[in-house]
């Protein structure tokens, strides 16, 4: 006797139930999702295949420009076309202002410890107090 499709719930409501099995399938139509990208080229919610996206679009804009970010805003380029304001790489004797100072980590602290001990002398961990606290556990 071939398989047939229970009777449950959802059989009942697609009206199935004690059909063969792969009778009536179910397919449901597959559209572009609700994301950002789908959105800004209209095609979200519309099936698949239906709203095709070439790299010729005239939906999408003709010349690229510099994004608006800090970078950008402290040159004064935001909105300029791609390319058109570039900033040299090479090392300026006329740089303002101090290097940034970070804070280092007491990893990094600890590692510096250990290679500087290790290259001069056997360390005494009780000189190094965070060395000491991370070991002792």
């Amino acid at each position: 006797m071939p398989r047939s499709y229970v009777n449950n719930a959802y059989n009942r409501r697609l009206g199935r139930v004690g059909m063969p099995l792969g009778s009536m399938p179910v397919s449901s139509p597959k559209t572009y999702v609700g994301n950002s990208y789908n959105q800004s080229v209209g095609r979200e919610g519309l099936k698949h295949g239906t709203a095709l996206i070439s790299k010729s679009s005239s939906q999408s804009p003709s010349v690229k420009v510099d994004v608006d970010n800090v970078f950008n805003r402290a040159l004064g380029r935001v909105g300029m076309p791609l390319g058109s304001m570039t900033v040299s790489s090479e090392k300026s004797s006329t740089k303002t202002g101090s290097p940034v100072k970070r804070k280092e980590s007491y990893i990094t602290i600890n590692i510096r410890v250990l290679v500087k001990g290790y290259c001069e002398r056997p360390i005494c961990i009780s000189e190094y107090p965070l060395l000491n606290r991370n070991l002792s556990r």
